[in-house]
């Protein structure tokens, strides 16, 4: 499973094809994305039925939202904007 063009996909890797899974994933409006909380990653949030044949999913609405800035007690501050971390000013 991975993400592109703000859409889950999976790669079948001993056929060599990739599949996408939704349509209309756009910026800020993404499917399976980990950026709507306090840490972030570039793993799909999904999870399988038993069986392997069927996942769950989301899609978030980041749209119109602003830039939050926090800083942890033991790190310096980061912003995150559009899913995507910055290095302060």
């Amino acid at each position: 499973m991975f993400i592109r063009d703000h859409n889950p996909w999976a790669r079948d890797l001993a056929a060599g094809s990739e599949t996408q899974l939704t349509t209309g994933g756009v910026e800020d409006f993404g499917y399976a994305i980990d950026n709507a909380g306090w840490t972030h990653s570039d793993s799909p949030v999904v999870s399988w039925s038993p069986d392997g044949r069927r996942i769950a999913t989301f899609q978030h609405d980041g749209r119109g939202w602003g830039t939050c800035t926090w800083s942890p007690p033991t790190s310096a501050a980061r912003g995150w904007s559009r899913g995507k971390q910055f290095a302060p000013r």
